[in-house]
């Protein structure tokens, strides 16, 4: 499968952000900052690409908190994103990129 046809897949299934969608650590009433994105590539060339589903998205602190406590071994461990274990690693993606419709400048 080619990364756009399962970008494809992605967009039908990801979580939408809004002006009052905030940071999905518990408790954090922050604006958000980054969309969280699982990403691995395989040895068949092929592109694991979707939003994290448990943490869609982070603020600046918890995004800056998550790399600097994440645990790197077989698997990255991260303290909010990733907590499904999946191969690869963490991406995030600037709001104002993933979302440029919703800002007035995008």
């Amino acid at each position: 499968m080619s990364k756009e046809i399962y970008k494809k897949d992605y967009l039908a299934s990801q979580k939408e952000y809004t002006s009052q969608t905030t940071c999905s650590v518990k408790g954090c009433k922050n604006p958000v900052d980054f969309e969280v994105i699982l990403y691995d590539e395989y040895e068949d060339g092929k592109v694991f690409y979707e939003q994290d589903s448990t943490c869609p998205f982070l603020c600046r602190f918890h995004q800056g908190e998550n790399e600097r406590l994440a645990k790197r071994e077989e698997v990255v461990y991260y303290p909010y994103t990733n907590q499904g274990d999946a191969k690869g690693y963490t991406k995030y993606i600037p709001i104002r990129e993933a979302y440029p419709q919703c800002f007035a400048d995008g």
